[in-house]
């Protein structure tokens, strides 16, 4: 792969994880980022003999290491109908509400407090990749800096989700 190919996937994974950021803050209220190394592939499949690899186990993002997380952003890279079972139960914290499953469609997604216990229910047939990236919260950061993170992200959703052409680059 090029040096322009790879650049350009860079961007694009840039853009979408972007995208996906603005839709937290519209669905919390809380204006995050991310760093590059908190954001990665996770693959399932059906087949597989790997601790973990057809599903994991219930768990919750938040670690000793990871104090400062805002929140998780998964998002769903295969069609439903490339997998069977899967998705991401949810154990709500009253012990009188029952577990629920989220499986969201394509290129949908599902954010939530890292310190919700969950687990990626185990595939019956095929196989599932989600992004999932592990944000930090932008209110320590100064207004300009939080201002710039909030108004890239809005443009990238913008572009992402097919509101607004990209700008046109000219080559000098």
């Amino acid at each position: 792969m090029s040096r322009t190919e790879n650049r350009a996937r860079e961007l694009v994974s840039t853009q979408a994880l972007d995208a996906g950021c603005h839709l937290v803050e519209l669905c919390t209220g809380r204006l995050v980022t991310y760093e590059r190394k908190k954001a990665f592939v996770i693959t399932y499949d059906a087949t597989s003999t790997k601790v973990n690899g057809r599903g994991l186990t219930k768990h919750k993002d938040r670690t000793e290491n990871r104090t400062s997380q805002a929140n998780t952003l998964l998002i769903t890279l295969d069609c439903r109908d490339a997998y069977g079972g899967g998705g991401t139960k949810f154990y709500p914290p009253a012990a009188k509400k029952q577990p629920f499953v989220v499986r969201p469609v394509c290129g949908g997604g599902v954010t939530f407090s890292p310190d919700v216990e969950h687990e990626g229910v185990a595939l019956t047939r095929g196989a599932r990749r989600v992004v999932a990236v592990f944000t930090d919260e932008c209110s320590k950061k100064a207004a300009p800096e939080r201002d710039a993170a909030r108004e890239a992200q809005r443009l990238a959703a913008l572009q992402v989700f097919g509101r607004l052409k990209p700008p046109s680059r000219t080559t000098p």
